[in-house]
């Protein structure tokens, strides 16, 4: 019985362990992901900017 005790606890370490990577490599991914965003933001905005500097692209009002 206590064989069984003792394996179920390394088990349970074990899976500990395995949850806080998966944590800790989830918080990496949103940080990655919020940094791509924003990235991309600022090169749809000079897209933006570069597109209306063009004097054919510029609105006509």
């Amino acid at each position: 019985m206590s064989k069984q005790f003792a394996n179920s606890e390394k088990q349970q370490a074990e899976l500990q362990a395995k949850l806080r990577q998966q944590e800790h490599d989830y918080v990496t991914a949103q940080a990655q992901l919020k940094q791509a965003n924003a990235d991309l933001q600022k090169l749809q905005g000079r897209w933006k900017t570069d597109r209306l500097d063009e004097p054919s692209q510029r609105p006509t009002s």
